[in-house]
């Protein structure tokens, strides 16, 4: 396999560390959001991509309430070398449909799409941007921003 798939490999065997996701979602939780794990199931019932990327609905102010993202593993797990745009491409329209069907099913209006994780490069980020021609809100947490906000 090449090094494009490394990521996708990983996330599939359940190998990536989701450190700098569980301390966004305590941040979060700490800021009066409350965030809660989405499982397979219901997930496969949103959007026929299988993903094993953790979803979560996001509660609490109706402002920022929506559905996160998150992409486990570390700054080096989510290099341009190890991540193929292809794979983003593939991730990133069954997001959209989860984020559309997560919006229509809950009774509170879902404005928010936050993506999470360790880092993202700028080819992440580029791929990022074009959610937010269909979503309110597209926000990326990362590990490297609650750094900078501890400081």
């Amino acid at each position: 396999m090449s090094e494009k798939g490394l990521y996708a490999r990983k996330l599939a065997e359940g190998s990536l560390d989701p450190g700098a996701i569980n301390r966004i979602i305590k941040f979060m939780s700490d800021k009066g959001m409350s965030c809660s794990k989405e499982e397979g199931e219901e997930i496969k019932k949103k959007t026929p991509y299988n993903t094993k990327l953790p979803v979560y609905t996001v509660r609490g102010d109706k402002s920022w309430q929506g559905l996160a993202v998150g992409f486990p593993g570390t700054k080096d797990d989510l290099t341009t070398e190890n991540v193929g745009t292809p794979w983003l491409r593939l991730i990133l329209y069954p997001i959209l449909k989860m984020f559309k069907q997560f919006s229509d099913d809950h009774d509170v209006k879902i404005r928010c799409l936050y993506l999470m994780g360790s880092c993202f490069n700028d080819v992440f980020l580029r791929k990022f941007d074009f959610l937010k021609f269909v979503v309110p809100n597209v926000i990326v947490l990362t590990d490297d921003l609650l750094k900078c906000h501890d400081k």
